[in-house]
């Protein structure tokens, strides 16, 4: 299980009709309209940029993943792109769904180990998404992660 050093929230917003990024969650909240709040680390990686743009909030974490947020009728995250998973290599030869709290959740990976996680929530697309290059991460840090992005 993760800790509680790691499940640190870093929060940003988002602005429907501008783009502005920064290195901190603060630098990328000016004139945004909806917060997203999740993890300051992603599979032992530290956030590294905040960006929000047309209705799409996003931490990254460096080269190793992402936490995207968005209006669900404007959602990149549930692209199909990142479902079949042509960004990241390999097909996933598991999927599961999930019940977290009162969200819906798919979780995509293979040998037990996970690499994405997507779900719609309160007229929001919500994706979690993890480098090929990583060994995935466990389905219970997956569900801590879900858990702590809002």
């Amino acid at each position: 299980m993760l800790i509680a050093a790691i499940i640190a929230a870093a929060v940003i917003k988002n602005s429907v009709m501008s783009h502005q990024g920064g290195s901190t969650a603060d630098e990328a909240v000016s004139g945004a309209d909806f917060d997203l709040i999740c993890c300051e680390r992603l599979a032992g990686y530290p956030a590294t940029d905040y960006i929000y743009e047309s209705g799409v909030a996003e931490v990254r974490y460096g080269d190793k993943g992402y936490i995207r947020k968005a209006y669900a009728d404007t959602d990149s995250s549930g692209s199909d792109k990142d479902m079949d998973n042509t960004e990241l290599g390999d097909e996933y030869t598991e999927t599961t769904q999930q019940k977290i709290d009162r969200m819906d959740v798919t979780f995509k990976g293979r040998d037990g180990r996970v690499w994405l996680a997507f779900w719609n929530y309160n007229n929001f697309a919500y994706t979690i998404c993890i480098s090929e290059d990583i060994d995935g991460v466990s389905p219970e840090d997956m569900t801590d992660y879900v858990k702590t992005t809002r």
